[in-house]
């Protein structure tokens, strides 16, 4: 974040992308705030790529339940959105978060929020993102089979 943040003074036309939050790792007011005061210093130039956390990497390193960490990253996600539109935000309470009512500031620049995308590995968050309409950052951990057959069924739900 503070190499894209430097990025957006240097820059004037370039999109920057948060390319991956992975939102269990993180609360979600923190969230919000970062993407948004990128959103702010780049003039409205940030996407905001946000990821439940399944590699090993994260997993093992952190000690994350990938059983858990759909659950907490959807959560995270609606909490972060409602932040970004709501003034104030009125609080949340669910299974991960148990969020109190506040104003949360910056609000960024791309009105509700910047463009969402969401790190996929499977063909159940294919499906998901396409549901809600986010763009898909595909993670190539998958056979050149499995990744086509993901990314059909992702264009053909959101046709």
């Amino acid at each position: 974040e503070m190499f894209l943040a430097a990025l957006s003074q240097r820059t004037t036309k370039l999109r920057m992308g948060l390319g991956v939050v992975v939102l269990p790792l993180h609360h979600p007011f923190n969230v919000a705030e970062r993407v948004a005061t990128l959103d702010v210093l780049s003039s409205g130039r940030v996407e905001f790529g946000s990821g439940r956390g399944t590699t090993p990497y994260i997993v093992e390193g952190f000690g994350l339940d990938p059983q858990k960490s759909r659950a907490a990253g959807n959560e995270s996600l609606q909490a972060v959105l409602r932040m970004f539109e709501e003034d104030p935000f009125t609080g949340f309470a669910g299974e991960h978060f148990e969020l109190p009512a506040r104003h949360v500031i910056p609000k960024p620049v791309q009105l509700p929020h910047p463009p969402l995308w969401v790190a996929a590995t499977n063909l159940e968050t294919y499906e998901h993102a396409a549901r809600q309409g986010v763009g898909v950052i595909g993670v190539t951990r998958n056979s050149h089979s499995e990744t086509r057959k993901a990314i059909e069924t992702y264009r053909s739900i959101s046709r």
